[in-house]
Protein backbone atom coordinates (compact mmCIF):
# COMPACT_ATOMS: atom_id res chain seq x y z
CA UNK A 1 0.00 0.00 0.00
CA UNK A 2 2.82 2.65 1.30
CA UNK A 3 4.73 1.25 -2.13
CA UNK A 4 1.16 2.26 -4.18
CA UNK A 5 1.25 5.61 -2.68
CA UNK A 6 4.58 6.40 -3.11
CA UNK A 7 4.42 5.32 -6.91
CA UNK A 8 1.43 7.84 -7.67
CA UNK A 9 3.00 10.72 -5.61
CA UNK A 10 6.21 10.31 -7.90
CA UNK A 11 3.85 10.52 -10.98
CA UNK A 12 2.16 13.07 -10.09
CA UNK A 13 5.25 15.19 -9.23
CA UNK A 14 6.07 14.75 -12.15
CA UNK A 15 3.21 16.08 -14.57
CA UNK A 16 4.31 19.46 -12.11
CA UNK A 17 0.57 20.02 -11.12
CA UNK A 18 0.80 18.32 -7.20
CA UNK A 19 -1.25 20.36 -5.11
CA UNK A 20 -2.85 20.27 -1.98
CA UNK A 21 -6.58 21.38 -0.74
CA UNK A 22 -6.92 22.80 2.60
CA UNK A 23 -7.80 19.98 4.38
CA UNK A 24 -4.39 18.21 2.79
CA UNK A 25 -6.00 16.24 0.20
CA UNK A 26 -4.28 15.58 -2.87
CA UNK A 27 -5.79 17.21 -6.46
CA UNK A 28 -5.60 14.40 -9.11
CA UNK A 29 -4.76 15.34 -13.03
CA UNK A 30 -8.35 15.25 -13.58
CA UNK A 31 -9.69 17.37 -11.14
CA UNK A 32 -6.41 19.85 -12.21
CA UNK A 33 -7.66 19.52 -15.67
CA UNK A 34 -11.43 20.01 -15.30
CA UNK A 35 -11.15 23.29 -13.74
CA UNK A 36 -8.74 24.95 -15.42
CA UNK A 37 -11.34 24.32 -19.01
CA UNK A 38 -14.03 25.40 -17.14
CA UNK A 39 -14.86 28.82 -18.11
CA UNK A 40 -15.51 30.91 -15.80
CA UNK A 41 -18.70 32.62 -14.71
CA UNK A 42 -20.58 34.98 -12.45
CA UNK A 43 -19.20 35.70 -9.22
CA UNK A 44 -18.33 33.62 -6.23
CA UNK A 45 -19.09 36.34 -3.89
CA UNK A 46 -20.37 34.51 -0.86
CA UNK A 47 -24.01 36.53 0.23
CA UNK A 48 -25.19 36.36 3.87
CA UNK A 49 -28.57 35.27 4.62
CA UNK A 50 -31.66 37.65 5.10
CA UNK A 51 -31.17 37.53 8.74
CA UNK A 52 -27.50 38.20 8.49
CA UNK A 53 -28.55 40.82 5.83
CA UNK A 54 -30.71 42.71 8.62
CA UNK A 55 -28.16 42.70 11.42
CA UNK A 56 -25.90 44.84 8.77
CA UNK A 57 -28.25 47.30 8.57
CA UNK A 58 -28.35 47.62 12.26
CA UNK A 59 -24.86 47.92 12.64
CA UNK A 60 -24.42 50.38 9.91
CA UNK A 61 -27.18 52.54 11.91
CA UNK A 62 -25.18 52.18 14.65
CA UNK A 63 -21.73 52.45 13.48
CA UNK A 64 -22.67 55.64 11.51
CA UNK A 65 -24.59 57.27 15.03
CA UNK A 66 -21.35 56.78 17.13
CA UNK A 67 -18.99 58.17 15.04
CA UNK A 68 -20.55 61.19 14.25
CA UNK A 69 -21.34 61.32 17.65
CA UNK A 70 -17.30 60.65 18.36
CA UNK A 71 -16.41 62.87 15.54
CA UNK A 72 -18.69 65.88 17.27
CA UNK A 73 -17.20 65.25 20.53
CA UNK A 74 -13.78 65.65 19.24
CA UNK A 75 -14.22 68.34 16.94
CA UNK A 76 -15.80 70.86 19.88
CA UNK A 77 -12.90 69.57 22.34
CA UNK A 78 -10.05 70.67 19.39
CA UNK A 79 -11.74 73.81 18.28
CA UNK A 80 -11.68 72.25 14.81
CA UNK A 81 -13.07 75.26 12.03
CA UNK A 82 -11.60 72.74 8.82
CA UNK A 83 -14.74 71.99 7.00
CA UNK A 84 -16.23 68.41 7.03
CA UNK A 85 -14.71 66.01 4.24
CA UNK A 86 -17.02 66.07 1.49
CA UNK A 87 -18.45 62.49 -0.40
CA UNK A 88 -17.64 64.33 -3.54
CA UNK A 89 -14.12 64.39 -3.50
CA UNK A 90 -12.38 61.75 -4.91
CA UNK A 91 -10.79 59.41 -2.89
CA UNK A 92 -7.75 57.58 -4.80
CA UNK A 93 -7.49 53.73 -3.35
CA UNK A 94 -3.85 52.09 -3.61
CA UNK A 95 -4.01 49.51 -5.42
CA UNK A 96 -1.32 46.09 -5.85
CA UNK A 97 -1.68 43.66 -8.77
CA UNK A 98 -0.84 39.89 -8.33
CA UNK A 99 -0.47 38.53 -11.35
CA UNK A 100 -0.28 34.86 -10.84
CA UNK A 101 0.76 32.07 -13.41
CA UNK A 102 1.44 28.41 -14.35
CA UNK A 103 4.51 27.08 -15.22
CA UNK A 104 3.27 26.43 -18.57
CA UNK A 105 2.12 29.87 -19.49
CA UNK A 106 -1.43 29.22 -18.27
CA UNK A 107 -3.11 32.74 -16.74
CA UNK A 108 -0.19 34.87 -18.39
CA UNK A 109 -1.72 38.66 -18.62
CA UNK A 110 0.40 41.48 -20.25
CA UNK A 111 0.92 44.33 -18.35
CA UNK A 112 -1.33 45.79 -20.95
CA UNK A 113 -4.19 43.89 -20.25
CA UNK A 114 -4.04 44.10 -16.03
CA UNK A 115 -3.62 48.36 -17.30
CA UNK A 116 -7.02 48.06 -18.93
CA UNK A 117 -8.73 46.00 -16.60
CA UNK A 118 -8.00 48.80 -13.99
CA UNK A 119 -8.93 51.65 -16.52
CA UNK A 120 -12.06 50.07 -17.04
CA UNK A 121 -12.79 49.37 -13.20
CA UNK A 122 -12.18 53.14 -12.69
CA UNK A 123 -14.72 54.30 -15.59
CA UNK A 124 -17.44 52.64 -13.98
CA UNK A 125 -15.98 53.90 -10.17
CA UNK A 126 -15.88 57.39 -11.16
CA UNK A 127 -19.57 57.88 -10.60
CA UNK A 128 -19.10 56.95 -7.00
CA UNK A 129 -15.97 58.83 -6.04
CA UNK A 130 -13.66 56.43 -6.39
CA UNK A 131 -10.76 55.37 -8.28
CA UNK A 132 -7.93 52.78 -8.31
CA UNK A 133 -4.41 54.55 -7.88
CA UNK A 134 -2.42 51.44 -9.33
CA UNK A 135 0.89 51.36 -7.12
CA UNK A 136 2.84 48.02 -8.71
CA UNK A 137 2.12 44.99 -10.60
CA UNK A 138 3.74 42.03 -9.01
CA UNK A 139 4.04 38.80 -10.93
CA UNK A 140 4.71 34.88 -9.87
CA UNK A 141 4.92 31.84 -11.33
CA UNK A 142 3.13 29.24 -9.92
CA UNK A 143 0.84 26.00 -10.83
CA UNK A 144 -0.22 25.78 -6.91
CA UNK A 145 -0.91 28.97 -6.14
CA UNK A 146 -2.44 29.59 -9.70
CA UNK A 147 -5.09 26.68 -9.08
CA UNK A 148 -5.74 27.11 -5.38
CA UNK A 149 -8.76 27.44 -4.11
CA UNK A 150 -10.94 30.08 -1.81
CA UNK A 151 -9.77 29.62 1.74
CA UNK A 152 -7.33 26.82 0.98
CA UNK A 153 -4.22 26.68 2.72
CA UNK A 154 -2.28 27.16 -0.49
CA UNK A 155 -4.13 30.31 -0.76
CA UNK A 156 -4.06 31.74 2.39
CA UNK A 157 -0.16 30.86 2.01
CA UNK A 158 -0.20 33.08 -1.03
CA UNK A 159 -2.18 36.15 0.15
CA UNK A 160 -0.18 35.94 3.48
CA UNK A 161 2.98 36.57 1.44
CA UNK A 162 1.86 39.01 -1.01
CA UNK A 163 -0.57 41.40 0.67
CA UNK A 164 0.39 44.80 0.97
CA UNK A 165 -1.24 47.30 3.26
CA UNK A 166 -4.04 47.19 5.60
CA UNK A 167 -7.91 47.56 5.18
CA UNK A 168 -7.67 50.90 3.13
CA UNK A 169 -5.14 49.00 0.68
CA UNK A 170 -6.56 46.91 -2.40
CA UNK A 171 -4.82 43.83 -3.52
CA UNK A 172 -5.75 42.23 -6.33
CA UNK A 173 -4.90 38.45 -7.09
CA UNK A 174 -5.15 37.34 -10.82
CA UNK A 175 -5.01 33.84 -11.24
CA UNK A 176 -8.29 30.96 -11.67
CA UNK A 177 -11.08 32.27 -9.32
CA UNK A 178 -12.37 28.68 -7.93
CA UNK A 179 -14.36 28.11 -4.99
CA UNK A 180 -15.39 24.19 -4.15
CA UNK A 181 -15.78 23.18 -7.92
CA UNK A 182 -16.72 25.79 -9.61
CA UNK A 183 -14.32 28.52 -11.37
CA UNK A 184 -16.17 32.17 -10.97
CA UNK A 185 -15.09 34.86 -13.00
CA UNK A 186 -14.38 36.66 -9.05
CA UNK A 187 -15.22 36.82 -5.75
CA UNK A 188 -14.38 39.91 -2.79
CA UNK A 189 -15.19 39.90 0.67
CA UNK A 190 -17.13 42.88 2.92
CA UNK A 191 -15.42 45.74 4.04
CA UNK A 192 -17.21 44.89 7.01
CA UNK A 193 -15.42 41.59 7.22
CA UNK A 194 -12.24 43.40 6.16
CA UNK A 195 -10.64 42.33 9.53
CA UNK A 196 -11.24 39.48 10.44
CA UNK A 197 -10.29 38.81 6.63
CA UNK A 198 -6.90 39.99 7.79
CA UNK A 199 -4.62 38.56 4.75
CA UNK A 200 -7.67 37.38 2.66
CA UNK A 201 -9.11 40.47 2.38
CA UNK A 202 -9.25 41.54 -1.06
CA UNK A 203 -10.23 40.74 -4.53
CA UNK A 204 -9.29 37.77 -6.63
CA UNK A 205 -10.24 38.27 -10.58
CA UNK A 206 -9.98 34.95 -12.72
CA UNK A 207 -7.25 35.75 -15.40
CA UNK A 208 -10.15 34.63 -18.06
CA UNK A 209 -12.53 37.55 -17.19
CA UNK A 210 -9.63 40.29 -16.84
CA UNK A 211 -11.04 42.09 -19.85
CA UNK A 212 -14.56 41.72 -19.11
CA UNK A 213 -15.63 45.29 -18.82
CA UNK A 214 -17.51 45.21 -15.39
CA UNK A 215 -16.33 42.80 -13.76
CA UNK A 216 -13.66 44.74 -11.36
CA UNK A 217 -16.11 46.93 -10.88
CA UNK A 218 -18.30 44.89 -9.32
CA UNK A 219 -15.96 43.19 -7.23
CA UNK A 220 -14.14 46.42 -5.91
CA UNK A 221 -18.06 47.08 -4.96
CA UNK A 222 -18.46 44.17 -2.97
CA UNK A 223 -15.14 45.03 -1.32
CA UNK A 224 -16.59 48.57 -0.45
CA UNK A 225 -19.70 47.21 1.51
CA UNK A 226 -22.07 46.36 -1.96
CA UNK A 227 -24.49 43.29 -1.99
CA UNK A 228 -25.81 42.32 -5.28
CA UNK A 229 -28.56 43.82 -5.93
CA UNK A 230 -30.80 40.48 -5.65
CA UNK A 231 -29.04 39.55 -2.11
CA UNK A 232 -31.39 40.02 0.44
CA UNK A 233 -34.88 39.66 -2.15
CA UNK A 234 -37.10 41.84 -2.36
CA UNK A 235 -36.84 42.69 1.68
CA UNK A 236 -34.44 43.31 3.13
CA UNK A 237 -32.70 43.92 -0.37
CA UNK A 238 -29.49 44.69 -1.11
CA UNK A 239 -29.82 48.03 1.81
CA UNK A 240 -29.48 50.62 -0.40
CA UNK A 241 -32.55 52.35 -1.27
CA UNK A 242 -32.20 53.51 -4.88
CA UNK A 243 -31.85 50.30 -6.14
CA UNK A 244 -35.34 48.49 -7.02
CA UNK A 245 -36.39 45.45 -5.61
CA UNK A 246 -35.36 42.13 -6.97
CA UNK A 247 -35.86 38.37 -5.98
CA UNK A 248 -33.58 36.71 -8.00
CA UNK A 249 -30.86 37.25 -10.82
CA UNK A 250 -31.32 37.11 -14.48
CA UNK A 251 -31.12 33.61 -15.71
CA UNK A 252 -32.21 34.57 -19.64
CA UNK A 253 -29.89 34.01 -22.18
CA UNK A 254 -28.02 36.18 -25.32
CA UNK A 255 -26.69 39.18 -25.16
CA UNK A 256 -29.73 41.79 -25.46
CA UNK A 257 -31.01 43.88 -22.36
CA UNK A 258 -34.92 41.89 -21.98
CA UNK A 259 -37.26 44.93 -22.95
CA UNK A 260 -39.70 45.20 -20.56
CA UNK A 261 -37.41 44.18 -17.70
CA UNK A 262 -38.33 41.38 -15.53
CA UNK A 263 -39.95 42.69 -12.29
CA UNK A 264 -39.35 39.58 -9.76
CA UNK A 265 -41.20 42.22 -7.03
CA UNK A 266 -44.00 42.86 -8.10
CA UNK A 267 -45.91 44.16 -4.89
CA UNK A 268 -43.09 47.18 -4.72
CA UNK A 269 -42.20 49.75 -7.08
CA UNK A 270 -40.07 49.43 -10.38
CA UNK A 271 -38.32 46.65 -12.17
CA UNK A 272 -35.38 44.65 -11.35
CA UNK A 273 -32.38 46.69 -12.19
CA UNK A 274 -30.35 45.00 -14.49
CA UNK A 275 -28.69 48.13 -15.59
CA UNK A 276 -27.24 47.81 -12.49
CA UNK A 277 -22.97 46.67 -12.07
CA UNK A 278 -24.32 44.71 -8.67
CA UNK A 279 -26.43 42.57 -11.02
CA UNK A 280 -26.00 40.00 -13.19
CA UNK A 281 -27.08 41.26 -16.50
CA UNK A 282 -26.37 40.65 -20.43
CA UNK A 283 -23.79 42.27 -21.87
CA UNK A 284 -25.93 44.79 -23.46
CA UNK A 285 -27.23 46.25 -20.33
CA UNK A 286 -25.52 49.14 -19.39
CA UNK A 287 -23.78 49.07 -16.16
CA UNK A 288 -24.17 51.58 -13.51
CA UNK A 289 -23.58 52.47 -10.05
CA UNK A 290 -26.67 54.31 -8.11
CA UNK A 291 -26.37 57.33 -5.44
CA UNK A 292 -27.41 54.94 -2.70
CA UNK A 293 -24.45 52.87 -3.60
CA UNK A 294 -21.76 55.34 -3.91
CA UNK A 295 -23.35 56.84 -0.25
CA UNK A 296 -23.18 53.10 0.95
CA UNK A 297 -19.62 52.72 0.11
CA UNK A 298 -18.17 55.86 1.01
CA UNK A 299 -19.61 55.41 4.40
CA UNK A 300 -17.68 52.12 4.43
CA UNK A 301 -14.73 53.28 3.11
CA UNK A 302 -14.79 56.69 6.07
CA UNK A 303 -16.05 54.21 8.94
CA UNK A 304 -14.46 50.82 8.49
CA UNK A 305 -11.24 51.10 5.54
CA UNK A 306 -9.90 54.12 6.25
CA UNK A 307 -11.09 54.64 10.16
Amino acid sequence: MVMSIVILLCALFASTVLSHDHEGHIFHNHDHHRLLSQEPHGCGFQAPDKATIERLAIAQEERVARIEQERAITSQALFRCNPARSDTQVVHIDTYIHAIEMTNGTGFLSDAVLEQSVESANKHLLSTGFQLNLISMNRVTSDIWYISKWNSEEQKAMESQYKEGGPNILNIYYKAAILGSERYCGYANLAEDAISAGTQDGIVMDSNCATADAVLAHEVGHWMNLLHTFDGGCSPGDLVDDTNAQASYYTGSGYDCPDPLPDTCPDQPGRDPLDNIMDYAPSECVDRFTRGQARRMQEAWRNIRDA
